[in-house]
């Protein structure tokens, strides 16, 4: 019972620390995600208003999220989500370079000319992909998260039955243990008694003679 509840403890340390990574990794997506969004809403600030203290959101975002991808290439061990994350970047990427140039545009050629960029639906499309291939991922992660708590309810379960069992075990053992000692105080009782009947004919014989 010890052996299986000391491992359970060394194997839920494990999972804890395994559950808080995926945690972090689907957080770190949630950012990327969240932060591209704010890229374009900085963006779109400063199409229709002009001035360049409303990028500022947008070169916040910008770097945060390449930090949040590069944290998440850290961190990813898997070969086909390192490959989906990879994808991932490229999107954001583009996107971002597709900002650069409306941004870049609306600053040389007025709001006509960047609307022009926008209409094609380029930027629209890419952020799709971004939410689909960051939804897969977090996705992965979620059964990832499963996966690790199926383990702990499993092992939970094994522990309770240990316990239970090592309880029977030791209710039986102590029911024997008592029933042998009972047995053997018994038996030192019966000596006692024949031990004594002995000594009393012995004196009777003693004081015949």
């Amino acid at each position: 019972v010890a052996a299986v509840v000391i491992s359970a403890l060394f194997a839920r340390r494990h999972t804890t620390a395994a559950v808080r990574e995926s945690h972090e990794r689907i957080s770190l997506l949630e950012r990327v995600r969240t932060r591209v969004v704010d890229a374009e809403s900085g963006q779109r600030g400063y199409i229709i208003v002009g001035e360049p203290v409303y990028l500022e959101p947008y070169v916040g975002a910008a770097a945060d999220a390449r930090a949040a991808l590069r944290e998440l290439h850290s961190r990813l061990d898997d070969t086909t989500q390192q490959e989906s994350l990879t994808t991932l970047e490229q999107l954001v990427e583009q996107r971002f370079h597709v900002l650069d140039e409306v941004i870049a545009t609306r600053g040389s050629g007025g709001l006509d000319a960047a609307r022009a960029l926008i209409l094609p639906g380029t930027g629209r499309e890419l952020m799709t992909a971004i939410r689909a291939t960051t939804g897969d991922l977090i996705q992965a992660e979620l059964l990832v998260l499963d996966s690790l708590l199926a383990q702990e309810a499993r092992r939970n379960r094994t522990v309770l039955w240990s316990v239970v069992l090592g309880v029977l075990l030791i209710a039986l053992a102590a029911f024997v243990t008592r029933m042998i000692f009972a047995a053997h105080l018994a038996a030192q009782e019966r000596l006692n008694g024949e031990l004594t009947e002995a000594n009393s004919k012995l004196q009777d014989q003693a004081v015949e003679l």
